[in-house]
């Protein structure tokens, strides 16, 4: 019995223990637990708000709130907006009104600029006894600002593999504009666009990308397309805000919501910046290394990141690091800082920094393409000493040549000028920077370069191009190229916004899809005076050249003494003797006095042939779509020059040589009908025959000849448009209007014959 209540004794502790443990773990349990965060959800993620106008959305609890709960939501614009307004900043939701939605306007100055920016909202949780924490986050709203008027694409020069988009999706055929045509897909609203060699990529105002043309390297980013004829989205780019993109020969790059950047499309240098081995990738894919990227630049094999710190990124080849290493991703560029503009071009790119203020260049320097003053190439970046502390508006790079807009409205342009792309009216290359005269007095807005042609907006409404145009790419018409600026009159009255070029297309913005025929008509005669007036001038100013005197003068009068103070003449005998300008070297008498060497001129052909700009076959590019046509072209020019009457010299006149007196006298030997069966054509006796009494041979009527007087050899070569005057007489050629009877002819053998007959009269001697 004594164990009995022992034992007895020790279960109650045992379960006395328990409690306290049991206890402890239920107070853990019953402790009260936080109810999840609201949420608030937006009525739209995209607004396009035009200039001046107003716009709304809303704001919704998508969750109950307790009746200790609030939410209040600021409305946040980024600092660097100027001209928006939103009202209220604040919404507060309670208890009693989160079901009911919170309009948030969004008001638009009419001087607003045309820009993509992102509405912030912070949400903050309240309890009435308790602190503030914070809510779920919400999402952001883009807004796209638009001006009043619609906005519309036109686009000209070479329709291969659809750059364009003006044709049908399903059309096999590559159409070519010479004259601007709208783009296929009209409901498509531009908020940029981007050109590369033979793509064309347009971000519209939902921030959707859309791309078209040759994609054979991925540059469209469709993964199992080639070519797009017609503007098509990206598909891996859908869901995504994109808001800046930039094309290169073939790849592209784009940002997304202002911060991430994508590349895709030709990687054989590394341009895509994803350190990839694969040479093509055709799917957009995010540089993971590279934040904050404010704008993206590219070109032929190379890229670069430009950074909102103002620093610059690059990959690719020819990137001005200071050696011809190729880099696979993107690596900051020590020598470039506080850039603000940056262009590049094929081999070479343009830069501008905000401090000091100052322009620099770097890459290949051939045909003078960096401005400064010779050809030679620069690894790293090479100040332009023209420009230090020049407030520059834009810079830009073609092919081959460069040009800089100040913020004066100033366009200067320099390198390469082998198809008038530098628009002085001249085809020589320009190694240093060049105003151009023809925009004198007048503000020029925007520039943009393509591979040989250039495009310039100016302020008086109207679009001038000039270069290369046999693409159509100058919009002008036809397939004529041009030395000067030259305005694009099927756009006049379309109140154009925006440029861009190509490597042979060309991409105009404008605000009003009708032009005025009355303006075209205005704007034409108006441009062809212009470049006539130019053109005069040039002549002038090398005329003067060429006497010695100065351009800008008439006299050749000593510009120092008229910057003399002057003296005071009391008599007639002190009158100073006048200045004698500076004689030329004079000409021999013997030689003829000069003469222009540009004819008079009635037909337009003829001048046409005089002002163009004639540029040999091979020369022209080789890349170009109408190489093949401009080949073709020439040769059936050669062709037709053959068949035109030529000179030949009197010494090569076959009836006066020994060997056509002896075929003259053999065929007339073979005539007779004794000679045909028993003597051989070729018999030596005959030819010995025929050497001491060759026949006589009724002389041609020859037309008159035409006596120039011979030229000594001290006075200058002339040279002439067309064919030269010659001394010899005329010898017509049988014009035969079949090019295959010529192309068979076989004429060209007849100085082989020849060459055998005299060495055989020769042995026969």
């Amino acid at each position: 019995m004594v164990g009995r209540p022992a034992s007895s004794r020790r279960q109650p502790s045992a379960k006395a223990a328990a409690p306290p443990r049991s206890s402890t773990s239920s107070s853990v349990s019953r402790e009260p637990s936080l109810p999840p965060p609201p949420i608030v959800k937006v009525s739209v993620r995209n607004l396009r708000l035009r200039r001046g106008g107003n716009i709304t959305y809303n704001l919704k609890m998508a969750t109950c709130l307790m009746s200790r709960q609030e939410v209040v939501v600021s409305v946040v614009l980024p600092e660097s907006v100027h001209g928006i307004s939103v009202s209220p900043s604040e919404v507060l939701f309670t208890r009693s009104n989160f079901r009911q939605p919170q309009a948030i306007a969004v008001h638009a100055t009419d001087t607003t600029d045309l820009l993509r920016f992102s509405i912030q909202h912070i949400p903050t949780l309240t309890w009435l006894l308790g602190p503030d924490q914070e809510a779920a986050t919400v999402a952001p709203v883009v807004v796209q600002v638009m001006p009043k008027q619609a906005l519309f694409v036109f686009c000209f020069g070479s329709g291969l593999y659809g750059r364009l988009g003006v044709t049908h999706p399903f059309d096999k055929r590559d159409a070519s504009a010479c004259t601007p045509t709208p783009l296929g897909t009209k409901w498509l609203v531009p908020a940029q666009v981007a050109c590369g060699k033979a793509h064309t990529a347009i971000i519209d105002a939902n921030a959707h990308l859309y791309c078209f043309g040759r994609g054979s390297e991925g540059q469209l980013g469709q993964p199992h397309v080639d070519h797009v004829k017609a503007a098509s989205v990206v598909p891996k780019l859908m869901n995504m805000l994109v808001t800046h993109v930039s094309c290169g020969a073939n790849h592209t790059l784009c940002i997304v919501n202002n911060m991430w950047a994508y590349a895709w499309g030709d990687n054989s240098s590394g341009q895509l910046g994803l350190n990839l081995k694969a040479k093509h990738h055709r799917t957009p894919s995010r540089i993971h290394h590279l934040p904050d990227v404010r704008s993206v630049v590219c070109a032929g094999d190379h890229s670069f990141a430009l950074m909102a710190s103002g620093n610059v990124f690059a990959t690719g080849s020819n990137i001005g690091f200071g050696d011809t290493t190729t880099r696979a991703t993107f690596t900051q560029n020590p020598h470039l800082t506080h850039v603000h503009h940056l262009a590049s071009g094929m081999y070479h790119a343009i830069a501008h920094t905000k401090a000091p203020l100052a322009v620099v260049v770097w890459g290949c320097g051939g045909n003078g393409r960096l401005g400064l003053g010779d050809v030679e190439s620069r690894m790293t970046p090479a100040d332009l000493t023209d420009f230090r502390g020049t407030r520059v508006l834009q810079v830009a790079a073609g092919g081959t040549h460069s040009a800089l807009l100040t913020e004066a409205g100033d366009l200067l342009m320099w390198g390469g000028n082998a198809y008038g792309q530098v628009g002085d009216g001249l085809y020589s290359d320009r190694l240093v920077p060049h105003r151009l005269h023809m925009f004198q007095g007048k503000f020029v807005r925007a520039i943009s370069l393509g591979e040989w042609h250039s495009v310039a907006l100016v302020d008086d409404a109207c679009v001038y191009a000039w270069g290369f145009g046999e693409e159509g790419q100058l919009g002008l018409g036809d397939d004529r190229s041009s030395s000067l600026p030259l305005v694009v009159n099927p756009l006049s009255g379309t109140a154009p916004v925006s440029v861009c070029c190509g490597g042979a297309h060309t991409v105009v913005v404008t605000t009003l899809e009708t032009s005025c025929r009355t303006q075209q008509e205005k704007d034409r005669q108006f441009s062809e005076c212009a470049a006539t007036r130019e053109r005069r001038r040039l002549t002038w100013r090398k005329s003067m050249q060429w006497k010695g005197k100065h351009p800008s003068r008439k006299r050749g009068v000593d510009i120092n003494r008229l910057l003399q103070p002057a003296q005071h003449i009391t008599s007639s005998q002190d009158t100073p003797p006048k200045h004698q300008p500076a004689k030329m070297p004079s000409r021999p008498q013997t030689a003829r006095p000069f003469r222009d060497t540009v004819r008079p001129i009635h037909d337009d052909a003829s001048m046409n042939q005089v002002m163009n700009h004639v540029v040999p076959w091979r020369e022209r590019p080789l890349t170009s779509r109408t190489s093949l046509r401009t080949a073709l072209r020439q040769e059936f020019h050669a062709i037709a020059m053959l068949q035109k009457p030529v000179s030949t010299p009197s010494c090569a006149n076959s009836a006066s040589t020994r060997v056509s007196a002896a075929l003259v006298a053999q065929e007339a030997a073979m005539k007779t009908k004794t000679m045909l069966a028993q003597v051989d054509p070729f018999d030596t006796s005959l030819l010995l025959a025929c050497k001491h009494d060759p026949p006589s041979r009724p002389k041609a009527s020859q037309p008159p000849r035409n006596i120039v007087q011979r030229r000594p050899q001290t006075a200058p070569s002339r040279q002439y448009y067309g064919h030269p005057p010659s001394s010899e007489t005329a010898t017509p050629l049988h014009h035969d209007d079949s090019l295959s009877a010529l192309l068979d002819n076989d004429d060209d053998d007849d100085r082989d014959i020849d060459h055998v007959l005299s060495q055989e009269m020769h042995w026969i001697d």
